[in-house]
């Protein structure tokens, strides 16, 4: 940016606007940054709260895969085909 001899009034007028505008808008991009970091945590922090472990009490056993979940898991099994019999929503290992 050297204007050298010719930089008059308007030019450093439009100079420092143009400045002016750059700075407000890196400003801008460092609030949005910032707001989708703690997005991203805020993120983290609910998936982790969703698969907390919980004790052998509270599991389930599920009768289409055998295994063993909370009550808010969905079977894996729900809409496969079973490899054995070739029927729905089952394991192989529970056919």
């Amino acid at each position: 940016m050297s204007e050298g001899g010719t930089l008059g009034l308007s030019k450093a007028i439009e100079i420092a606007r143009a400045h002016e505008t750059t700075q407000a808008q890196l400003s801008t991009m460092a609030d949005v940054s910032k707001d989708m970091k703690i997005k991203q945590e805020i993120d983290t922090l609910e998936k982790r709260k969703q698969y907390q472990p919980v004790c052998a009490s509270q599991l389930r056993q599920y009768y289409f895969c055998g295994g063993q979940y909370d009550q808010n898991h969905k079977c894996p099994a729900k809409g496969k085909i079973c490899s054995s019999c070739g029927r729905t929503n089952h394991c192989a290992q529970v056919c």
